[in-house]
């Protein structure tokens, strides 16, 4: 009876560890391989985030010890039992990619609530690399998204009713309102929820460099963070147009 017990208890366990939920970071991770200098586009992330954390004691993401600069593609929810399958679709979705780089450019600086970041140069109506490998990881990956999605606070907030209402639907449909028609690339600088006043001052008072862009090779995915920026250590990063997977250090 009592190994009987145990067996049942173990295999309960396991199931509820298969079902684990976990949220997942998509992205272009902004760094510049170790071959080559620091890009612009790699520089400025991380100058805006050591300004913000020098400045503020209250800033909550660092690019130094804790976190990845990166452009979002796609982040939400999936279950653990699933990984192994979302990192071979990755790999699928890269080698397939006609892009052997994205070229990311930084266009200027925006403060919304509790989040400061760096807008990217992107047009909705032509097809680049960052929407197009977004479309795709989405249409991909959405047989392992975890239903019903987790509703970001932020948009909640929005006072637009007709976009709050369009973004409501991209998360009941896709798990995210970032994706396809409300795709918004950007950098992630500084998230700061005790002070976000503070924060927006201290954005104004930062020059972001002009003509400021940068060549990235990579595809990865990561565990979400505090602001949802993503936490060192990639479960997965590969390079764009290729099949060999590149080992995180």
């Amino acid at each position: 009876m009592r190994s009987s017990a145990a067996a049942t208890t173990a295999t309960a366990t396991a199931t509820e560890e298969d079902d684990f939920i976990v949220m997942l970071d998509v992205h272009i991770p902004l760094k510049t391989n170790s071959f080559s200098s620091p890009s612009c586009v790699e520089r400025e992330v991380m100058r805006f985030n050591s300004i913000l954390r020098s400045e503020s004691s209250t800033q909550q993401i660092n690019f130094e010890t804790m976190h990845t600069p990166h452009i979002t593609l796609y982040q939400t929810q999936f279950k653990r039992s699933d990984m192994d399958k979302i990192k071979d679709t990755l790999r699928e979705v890269a080698a397939a990619s006609q892009f052997m780089v994205c070229k990311i450019g930084l266009n200027s600086k925006v403060v919304n609530g509790d989040y400061a970041m760096l807008a990217v140069d992107f047009n909705a109506n032509e097809k680049n690399c960052l929407n197009e490998l977004s479309d795709v990881i989405v249409s991909s990956l959405l047989p392992y998204v975890h239903f019903p999605a987790e509703i970001p606070s932020w948009v909640l907030e929005i006072k637009d009713e007709a976009k709050r209402k369009r973004k409501l639907e991209l998360v009941e449909k896709y798990g995210s309102p970032n994706v396809f028609d409300g795709f918004d690339p950007h950098a992630t600088v500084g998230y700061d929820s005790s002070h976000p006043n503070e924060q927006s001052i201290i954005m104004d008072n930062i020059h972001l460099e002009n003509n400021c862009s940068g060549l990235f090779d990579t595809l990865a995915a990561g565990f979400v963070s505090v602001g949802g920026t993503v936490l060192h250590g990639p479960i997965i990063d590969v390079k764009l147009g290729q099949r060999v997977e590149v080992k995180a250090s």
